[in-house]
């Protein structure tokens, strides 16, 4: 019986190892995404309530989309290979 709960512990650690890392995939990807709405990221003139408008919609603090922004969250495109 003790076998059978330490299978079923690992078993289910795999799963979230993962999950946790498609879950990092998916990240990245939205990190992407807000730093392509950024117009100054894109060769634009910066815009007012950008931030704003991506904070509302991906669910993150202005701070936190501004940190992405600036480049202290996730891989920028050119750093990836």
């Amino acid at each position: 019986m003790d076998e059978e709960h330490y299978t079923r512990i690992e078993e289910i650690r795999e799963r979230l190892n993962a999950a946790e890392r498609e879950a990092g995939g998916i990240r990245e990807e939205l990190y992407g995404a807000i730093r392509a709405a950024i117009p100054e990221l894109n060769g634009g003139e910066p815009k007012r309530g950008v931030v704003s408008e991506i904070a509302r919609r991906s669910g993150f603090t202005r701070e936190y989309v501004a940190m992405i922004r600036d480049g202290k969250y996730g891989a920028k495109e050119s750093d990836r290979g």
